[in-house]
């Protein structure tokens, strides 16, 4: 009975700390939102979940987050980006440029963004945002 105990208050706490599905690796939820701190991080979706995905930005300087075309992959962006207001209402405080996605089918894939200014074709990305996402 006792050694009963000790294993669902471990498996309990191995959940509360996230560390059921592997390290570094993002539990699925029903709704995910995702931002700056998970660039270069690993996420599980199912097929249906809806990822948001919430990125720091300064369209007043031309700068916003590119997105290449989804073609073979698992996720569906749900509608065009948006761009809210970040925690400033201050004149080029830094705004979140936000994309909805949908996992449509199984696979994976490297989700890569770049932040540049659309008018700077030739020009290296300020900088990269990656996110490695498995969908079962």
């Amino acid at each position: 009975m006792f050694h009963m105990l000790k294993i669902t208050v471990l498996v309990c706490c191995m959940a509360l700390a996230g560390q059921w599905g592997g390290p570094g690796m993002a539990q699925a939820a029903e709704h995910m939102v995702l931002g700056d701190d998970d660039n270069g991080g690993m996420i599980r979706m199912t097929t249906g979940q809806i990822m948001t995905l919430q990125l720091t930005c300064s369209p007043g300087a031309g700068y916003d987050w590119q997105l290449p075309p989804l073609d073979g992959s698992p996720l569906e962006l749900m509608e065009p980006p948006r761009f809210e207001q970040g925690g400033s209402s201050m004149p080029g405080a830094p705004e979140l440029q936000v994309f909805r996605f949908k996992a449509v089918c199984k696979g994976d894939f490297l989700l890569r963004l770049e932040y540049k200014r659309r008018w700077e074709q030739d020009v290296k990305a300020k900088r990269l945002f990656t996110l490695r996402i498995t969908v079962q």
